[in-house]
């Protein structure tokens, strides 16, 4: 049991810290400053997603464009649906509408005091439920559902779930498999001592190291109101329980394409630990692009490469144009990897081992 405990402190620590690292500026609503000519963001005026009274989101679209597909993406814990206005605006402009929702627990809505409280497993039915009514209103176009991190498990809870409901699942990072936890374990017992207004701060020193590099992302994490962490340990135990399952939900995806991407140079998500769950995913059209440069994000607040960008267009469009016809295709493809060093070659290696692939493609 107490190997349990640190555990769980461990998960909440990292992914709380880890989601609030990345928040960025919110995106607009239509027509204010700041937004691409030709590409509009819209709230529902009723603060919910695409007719699911519990969702509330955010979507971008571009109407110079011929609309090609649709996108649902979930956000990581602690961030919100405006996470993803950089990764919505660059898939606008490729004929793909966007559309980001609010975990339940996160959003404008939590801070306004009328959010419910963290519930993944009642999320995963709003997720159906967006997904259901924008393809009720374009049955013409193929619906992908895209998750990171946190935002990765709900989504690949919900294809075991609701097959039917998409075209295809694509998962960034998914949370299972976390780096240092009897570290930040300890740090998560040691602030449960400390006044509630500094419990996170202790461990997150350590962590904000391990997520990135980058020191405007670090800043972020520091001054950044705009996400929540103060979890309570009801919430807190249904998060780690959700993240657990993740094996076992992908386990159970047979029929629907999937496409995962992680960053080698990750130190939340251990890459191992995602190339295990690729490997378990029995559906026979699966790729998994790993990012030779990327860290934990790879979609959200804008830290996706234009090499990122190309391959999720490309995949939606090889997926949504083929239809029943798809012809099945495994395959590893590797992402700026012209100068890897001789320990990422190492690594890649054991990676291509641990997701059953003999081989990767370069691009």
């Amino acid at each position: 049991m107490w190997l349990l405990w640190c555990e769980l402190i461990a998960v909440i620590s990292i992914f709380c810290t880890s989601a609030a690292l990345a928040q960025g500026n919110p995106a607009g609503a239509a027509g204010e400053p700041g937004l691409s000519p030709g590409v509009q963001a819209y709230e529902s005026g009723q603060g919910s997603c695409c007719g699911a009274s519990h969702a509330h989101g955010l979507y971008w679209m571009d109407p110079r464009v011929p609309t090609r597909a649709d996108l649902l993406c979930i956000h990581g814990l602690g961030l919100c649906a405006k996470g993803y206005e950089p990764f919505g605006k660059r898939m606008a402009q490729e004929g793909i509408a966007t559309y980001a929702m609010d975990v339940r627990g996160f959003g404008p809505q939590s801070h306004a005091g009328k959010g419910d409280k963290l519930d993944l497993n009642e999320t995963v039915a709003d997720v159906r439920d967006v997904l259901e009514t924008i393809h009720g209103r374009h049955p013409d176009r193929p619906i992908f559902l895209l998750g990171e991190s946190m935002g990765g498990s709900i989504a690949i809870r919900t294809a075991a779930l609701y097959p039917e409901s998409m075209s295809g699942l694509i998962c960034s990072a998914p949370a299972w498999r976390i780096y240092k936890q009897k570290r930040t374990a300890l740090k998560g017992l040691l602030a449960l001592f400390l006044p509630r207004g500094h419990r996170v701060n202790l461990a997150a020193a350590g962590v904000i190291r391990q997520a990135t590099n980058k020191s405007a992302l670090r800043q972020h994490w520091l001054s950044d109101p705009d996400h929540r962490l103060n979890l309570s340990g009801r919430e807190a135990f249904a998060f780690f329980r959700f993240t657990r399952r993740t094996p076992k939900n992908a386990g159970e995806i047979s029929r629907t394409p999937v496409l995962i991407l992680q960053g080698l140079h990750d130190r939340l998500v251990k890459p191992s630990g995602v190339a295990r769950l690729f490997n378990r995913l029995p559906v026979r059209d699966k790729e998994l692009i790993l990012d030779i440069s990327a860290e934990h994000l790879i979609l959200e607040e804008g830290q996706f490469s234009n090499q990122v960008a190309n391959a999720v267009v490309s995949w939606i469009e090889r997926v949504g144009s083929a239809g029943p016809g798809l012809q099945p295709s495994e395959r590893v493809v590797l992402l700026n990897a012209s100068h890897e060093t001789d320990k990422e070659e190492r690594t890649v290696r054991q990676l291509l081992s641990a997701a059953g692939v003999g081989a990767a493609q370069r691009q």
